[in-house]
């Protein structure tokens, strides 16, 4: 079983606490966007809830020193960078 080093423990906590700052607050930006319609307001919620679900699984796993731990942080740091990255290419080639 690999365990997470105090300051691996601290650096995963706050790439939870951050993930779950950044995505909770997009919630009332997006269903406050009067360009969206109901359908594209769900549709920006679905990335929220997966990110805060991560983050808060990802979270529980890391202070209950759980040996899933691990495979969770790199879980919500690859799927964090692959969609920023995926997300950067949309905003760059559609005019944002």
């Amino acid at each position: 079983m690999v365990d997470l080093s105090s300051r691996s423990r601290a650096l995963a906590l706050a790439l939870c606490g951050w993930t779950l700052f950044t995505w909770v607050t997009r919630v009332p930006l997006a269903w406050s966007d009067d360009e969206l319609t109901t359908g594209g307001k769900v549709l920006a919620t679905v990335p929220v809830l997966v990110f805060v679900i991560l983050a808060l699984v990802t979270g529980a796993l890391v202070l209950a020193r759980r040996s899933a731990a691990l495979p969770a942080v790199v879980g919500l740091a690859v799927w964090t960078v692959g969609y920023w990255a995926v997300r950067m290419v949309l905003i760059a080639t559609h005019g944002h």
